[in-house]
């Protein structure tokens, strides 16, 4: 019973990482593993003890908890408390797997697999609108132009990509033979996945944040491996294809005319950049040291009439909610950061490391869209939480057995 449990909610987990349903559906998923985990506890009698570094992932519940809990004091719409930062509850998904002790290889494969999936979708998509060819709907994608002037098919979990994106973009430069999942042990298949999953983030989607996602997973890359290589005084070959790459990706994007994504992306002048300089000056006027818990409306500006708690400046928005106690939620990703980031300089483990590194590249799409708490979204961050615990754990114990060792 214990292995079919932890088996559907993988499979589970991976139809909610590589699918665009109704934000609803997700919901339902999450409930279904939550009643699985019970029947789990139930049946073993067993709960993993907490380590510290499983307080990252608890302060991200304590802190929704909190604005709930605030919000209903403020005597705020329920309807919007209860919908408001929803996806902050999906965090719990972390205790779960840190109970079924899932191999974090499987996890990987789940995220990889995903963004893969997404990225084909996505391109397939705009591919049939381009042509005109007929394809079932779930492929074809609900096509609408971006405030830049481009058709585009917007998909709220593709940033699950933002990993597989991070990877090919390594292994052709590296061209590590290690890595064979996916086949990206040939530069060849790791050209072609990265065509694929950059196609998808800054070109089908059309999106600023989505760009400036795909910048961060580039940029970051690059830093940490021609920033240690620097610090060593010692550059790597791959430094010539790193500069060609950049080079072809900025003239295929200019001559597509997707060029004025970067230009125009903080922009005043930007339809889309309008509303959300608007709404900036309202939010921080409203903003209190306690926050004003889930579910408020910013006074005299509302962005979404059917969500009027919502807004596309999610951090703000965050501090608009929480107050004081934002500062934890903004601490936790600064946290998995600079975790990750160091790992990746130090060459430890860095294939998974430069995954997970990389999927946290929705943040930065998250800054101008309202998408950081989306279930699946908050789900990839679970596992990068729990990629952490495991790296810690396995530091750990290489510590312990070479003390005893000595």
């Amino acid at each position: 019973m214990k292995s079919v449990i932890k088996k559907t909610t993988l499979i589970i987990l991976f139809i909610c990482l590589s699918t665009n349903l109704e934000t609803g559906i997700y919901y339902l998923f999450f409930f279904i593993i939550c009643f699985l985990f019970f029947i789990y506890i139930v049946a073993t009698h067993k709960v993993v003890k907490l380590q510290k570094v499983d307080l990252v992932a608890l302060s991200f519940i304590v802190v929704w908890a909190y604005g709930l809990i605030l919000g209903l004091v403020k005597e705020n719409n329920m309807s919007y408390v209860f919908s408001n930062f929803a996806g902050m509850i999906c965090y719990s998904l972390y205790f779960m797997l840190v109970n079924y002790r899932i191999h974090i290889n499987s996890l990987i494969k789940i995220v990889l697999v995903a963004g893969l999936i997404l990225s084909l979708l996505s391109c397939i998509g705009m591919v049939s609108f381009q042509t005109g060819m007929k394809l079932p709907s779930f492929l074809n994608g609900d096509i609408t132009f971006s405030s830049t002037g481009q058709v585009r098919i917007y998909t709220p979990t593709l940033p699950v990509a933002f990993s597989l994106l991070g990877l090919s973009f390594y292994q052709i430069l590296y061209n590590n033979k290690e890595y064979k999942y996916l086949r990206l042990n040939k530069r060849i298949n790791s050209i072609f996945i990265f065509i694929i999953s950059f196609a998808s983030i800054f070109i089908v989607t059309a999106s600023k944040g989505f760009s400036l996602g795909g910048i961060y997973v580039i940029l970051i890359i690059s830093l940490f491996s021609y920033g240690s290589q620097l610090a060593r005084m010692k550059f790597h070959s791959s430094f010539i294809l790193f500069i060609l790459l950049i080079i072809v990706g900025i003239v295929a994007l200019y001559r597509l005319g997707y060029f004025n994504i970067f230009t125009d992306m903080f922009s005043s002048e930007d339809i889309a950049n309008v509303a959300r300089y608007t709404q900036l000056d309202f939010i921080l006027d409203d903003i209190t040291f306690w926050g004003n818990g889930l579910g408020s409306i910013v006074p005299g500006f509302i962005s979404n009439r059917e969500a009027p708690y919502g807004y596309e400046l999610i951090f703000l928005n965050i501090i608009h909610k929480f107050g004081i106690f934002s500062i934890f939620l903004f601490f936790n990703w600064i946290y998995m950061f600079i975790f990750l980031f160091k790992r990746c300089w130090n060459k430890k483990n860095i294939f998974t490391n430069v995954i997970m590194l990389s999927s946290l590249g929705y943040l930065f799409t998250s800054i101008g869209n309202p998408i950081l708490f989306h279930p699946s979204l908050v789900m990839l961050n679970v596992i990068t939480l729990y990629h952490i615990r495991q790296e810690k754990r396995n530091e750990n114990e290489k510590n312990i057995s070479l003390h005893c060792n000595v």
